[in-house]
């Protein structure tokens, strides 16, 4: 991506996280990862947010509520590694504390003051003003180096807004789906409770509404909790440019469905292609900020955690009937052989899930590419598709299987496949207590 340069005093737009510099410098804390000094820097800006609220206990002390979600979401990380980094500032570094409320509700955290535990000679002075010409302590800090944020966000200097919901909008073709689990209930919990800490990310219609970018899931359990207006940071963005951050800050989660992540790889790969700012299939290529040459998918895929072939098999999901991706959602189809049922022809993918159906089986890899090979062949008839299907795999030798249409007579049409299943293993242990009761007497 091609940046400009920063002209006058322009570096001034932004705002930023502060991270002592003492973290870095003193010995006490030369151990400690920085991802967790970085943490550190961000729990700190929060206090902001206490200040608001006036969340302060009875003995003066200010804490902060920072969820693991939100530590997610702030880092780019998995849950295990939240919890990790929270865990080196508690119970190795020293610097915060964690108060449990109860269940169900967030910890409270205190952010340690640690200048307290060090002698005054190893930080007065130690930070020096931009200027060069102002030296400071740790009391004393120019309001010009401040963070400069409303809560909590520090990416850009924008500055956030009550909006009413019914003005918000979902972002159009928004691949990522709002569900009603088990964290959108810890989310909405936390919402009812202590209102969204974190702002939504929109940009302004030209009908007077608000595109959400970044936020479904916040808005929806705000909702929930009965709230009327959310906190919003508003963008004047492009299409493309608010594409690249839609999907950007989704993919942070860490719980994405496979399809999903396809049809997020494939509206990011046609924003960028048509931003102009990286390259295209054909194997042109545009020069990076460490003047390595990268194609618009290895980028893509660098910047998510996946390879180039990775965000490519992902694409090639969005080229399957819903019906199938729904079962590759839920794990009845292996993700291999989805990429290759992608390749037959709609009409083709319709029958096969008519003979999946039939069979009982979901394709094997090996399945699926012969699937793929007939059709491009132009051989590939519902008859070579069962035969292909009743082949015995290697893991169904010591299996028992038994055809739908074979079962569907002994049980209600309401009944699901799981439920004739969890009732024939019920028949099942009740015939064999008789049989072992008969061989007693």
């Amino acid at each position: 991506m091609m940046y400009d340069y920063f002209y006058g005093i322009q570096a001034e737009q932004f705002s930023f996280y502060r991270i002592p510099k003492l973290l870095f410098t003193h010995p006490v804390f030369k151990r400690m990862s920085t991802e967790a000094k970085t943490l550190y820097g961000i729990l700190l800006d929060r206090m902001n947010l206490s200040a608001k609220n006036n969340w302060i206990d009875e003995e003066g002390r200010v804490y902060i509520i920072f969820t693991v979600d939100e530590i997610m979401e702030a880092l780019g990380c998995a849950e295990q590694k939240a919890i990790k980094l929270l865990s080196e500032l508690d119970t190795k570094a020293g610097l915060i504390e964690r108060k449990r409320q109860g269940l169900g509700k967030p910890n409270l955290i205190y952010v340690k003051n640690f200048i307290s535990g060090l002698p005054e000679s190893q930080f007065k002075n130690c930070e020096n003003h931009n200027s060069g010409a102002m030296k400071i302590t740790i009391q004393e800090l120019p309001k010009s180096q401040g963070s400069n944020t409303d809560i909590n966000n520090t990416e850009m200097s924008d500055t956030d807004r009550k909006i009413p919901i019914s003005e918000l909008v979902p972002f159009k073709d928004h691949p990522f789906k709002v569900v009603e689990d088990e964290a959108m209930l810890r989310t909405t919990e936390s919402i009812a409770q202590y209102g969204v800490l974190t702002p939504l990310i929109a940009r302004p219609l030209e009908d007077g509404t608000y595109e959400i970018i970044s936020g479904h899931r916040r808005v929806h359990a705000a909702q929930a909790a009965g709230l009327t207006e959310v906190p919003v940071i508003v963008r004047d963005m492009d299409d493309d440019a608010a594409t690249v951050l839609m999907v950007d800050s989704n993919l942070q989660r860490e719980h994405i469905l496979p399809s999903e992540r396809a049809f997020a790889y494939k509206m990011k790969l046609e924003a960028v292609k048509r931003q102009g700012e990286r390259t295209d299939l054909q194997g042109e290529t545009t020069s990076s900020r460490v003047g390595m040459k990268l194609q618009t998918l290895d980028v893509i895929g660098q910047e998510a955690g996946d390879s180039r072939n990775q965000v490519h098999r992902y694409i090639r999901l969005t080229h399957l009937i819903p019906e199938l991706l729904d079962l590759v959602d839920q794990k009845k189809i292996s993700f291999n052989p989805a990429v290759e049922l992608s390749y037959l022809k709609s009409t083709e993918q319709e029958m096969f899930l008519s003979v999946m159906d039939w069979s009982q089986n979901a394709p094997s890899l090996s399945q699926a590419q012969r699937l793929k090979k007939l059709s491009q062949e132009g051989k590939l008839t519902p008859d070579a598709m069962r035969e292909i299907m009743n082949e015995v795999k290697k893991g169904d030798l010591e299996r028992v299987t038994f055809r739908n249409e074979t079962l569907r007579k002994y049980f209600p049409r309401s009944y699901t496949a799981q439920q004739m299943q969890d009732q024939i293993i019920k028949l099942l242990e009740q015939w064999q207590k008789r049989k072992q009761r008969d061989q007693e007497r």
